[in-house]
């Protein structure tokens, strides 16, 4: 069933305005191209939801793609289209326009927020951009802190060394996940770069804010990410080492019968003239030379430390 479409606005005191809309009709596009004189051509980048994050200059403004973590479907997800909601900002004199397909929990709360402190609006469209950056941003952080925490479950069992299937499924999920927001913090911050905040010092105490935000955010990623491969290398590293530990019980099994497999065949061909075959202690006494043989052997591997 599809979703209807929502549009909200609001204008503040600081005299620029808010447009935001959701999941627009056809016939609304439009009406937003005709009134704010945007361009065809990126009004169709905001119905694309493979778009990567991206700035773009326009003669009377600029043009930016934003990507915020999508809490419904994005725990499963494994790219970044799959992760995230793509979110169109189209900055203009005066005016902010927002189109995103989905009804997104940050730009919700940030309405609340508006409204909740109508009487101390944004005190300029930089400074409301900043936010709505940031607070983009932000949705990553509670996916960030469950891989963290899955990462830290892993390795629980890692260490325990509890061999499973799904382990190594689950790392190399959290892998791919997490290589995908380490990527999408780089376009995001490519793109948060190029925006012409206005270089006042009251100004860029919010866009050094917001910097701050994404490379922590990078930082974040980064730093899991590396635990990840460490943790994925460690799972492969005692995987093997138990491989090793089968194949070195199976050689001293082998080792430990092979000469006494040996003996036991020399006196089983049953040739005529085999003097130990008529000697009455002949069965005794090959019995302890293969015990005797077998001792050997042991005390030879305890003395190589082969054996625990």
């Amino acid at each position: 069933m599809k979703a209807l479409s929502m549009k909200s606005e609001f204008t503040f005191s600081s005299n620029f305005t808010w447009v935001d809309v959701t999941n627009p009709t056809d016939d609304e596009l439009q009406t937003l191209t005709e009134t704010y004189q945007l361009h065809p051509l990126l009004i169709k980048d905001c119905l694309d939801p493979e778009h990567l994050p991206k700035f773009e200059e326009l003669e009377e403004g600029f043009f930016i793609i934003l990507r915020a973590y999508d809490v419904e479907k994005g725990a499963e997800g494994v790219t970044i289209q799959e992760m995230t909601r793509k979110v169109a900002i189209f900055v203009r004199e005066q005016v902010i326009i927002t189109i995103h397909r989905a009804p997104l929990p940050f730009i919700f709360k940030l309405q609340e927020d508006l409204k909740v402190r109508a009487k101390n609006p944004p005190a300029n469209l930089y400074i409301f951009l900043s936010d709505l950056c940031k607070r983009s941003t932000l949705t990553f952080d509670k996916a960030l802190v469950a891989a963290e925490e899955d990462l830290e479950r892993l390795e629980a069992l890692v260490s325990i060394q509890i061999e499973s299937e799904n382990t190594v499924v689950k790392l190399h999920h959290i892998r791919r996940r997490l290589l995908c927001m380490k990527r999408l913090s780089w376009h995001l911050t490519t793109v948060v770069q190029r925006i012409p905040f206005p270089k006042d010092k009251k100004y860029m105490t919010f866009f050094t804010d917001l910097k701050e935000e994404l490379d922590s955010f990078g930082f974040f990623a980064d730093e899991l990410l590396d635990d990840a491969t460490s943790l994925s290398n460690l799972e492969m590293a005692l995987a093997a080492r138990r491989v090793n530990e089968i194949i070195r019980t199976l050689t001293l099994f082998s080792v430990f019968f092979m000469p006494l497999t040996f003996i036991v065949g020399i006196y089983g061909m049953n040739f005529k003239y085999m003097p130990e075959l008529e000697l009455p202690l002949g069965y005794p006494a090959i019995m302890v030379f293969m015990l005797i043989v077998a001792f050997l052997i042991y005390f030879w591997f305890r003395k190589k430390r082969w054996l625990p």
